[in-house]
């Protein structure tokens, strides 16, 4: 499987007729893991593309909001569940999410991630095996 990005392309290989196993690439112990709307997190990610910048989601104490780094958009999210362990705030380019969540085909996606430096990790809001996992690099800024 060729998997392309902007900067690399990255390379695995797994034994013809073998299924995925999905489940390794996702967080074991996720510190924080939400259940949002697609929709709604799709309008926020475009709302930040075309303002400019990157998205900054934050979520904490059981609440989420998007933030653009170069204006003055902030977005509150509507969480169906929230089990954060530690206060999450990830920096992700908002083209990639809205790329990511146009594929996701379903309302409601979940948000897994270990740590801020860690990527993102979306879900299809079905039960715990997904057929399918998307997993976005986050932005590191000094």
């Amino acid at each position: 499987m060729w998997i392309r990005t902007e900067n690399c392309t990255l390379w695995f290989s797994r034994p013809a007729g073998t299924p995925p196993d999905y489940q390794r690439a996702l967080p074991k112990k996720a510190a924080t893991r939400l259940v949002a709307s697609a929709d709604e997190l799709m309008v926020a990610a475009r709302l930040v593309g075309h303002a400019g910048g990157n998205m900054v989601l934050i979520v904490s104490d059981g609440t989420a909001k998007v933030e653009s780094t170069h204006s003055d958009i902030r977005v509150n999210l509507q969480l169906q569940n929230c089990e954060p362990v530690a206060e999450m705030r990830t920096i992700v380019n908002p083209r990639y999410l809205v790329q990511a969540l146009q594929n996701v085909g379903t309302d409601r996606v979940i948000v897994k991630q270990n740590d801020s430096l860690e990527p993102l990790v979306l879900l299809p809001r079905v039960d715990d095996k997904p057929d399918r996992i998307f997993i976005i690099a986050v932005i590191c800024l000094d």
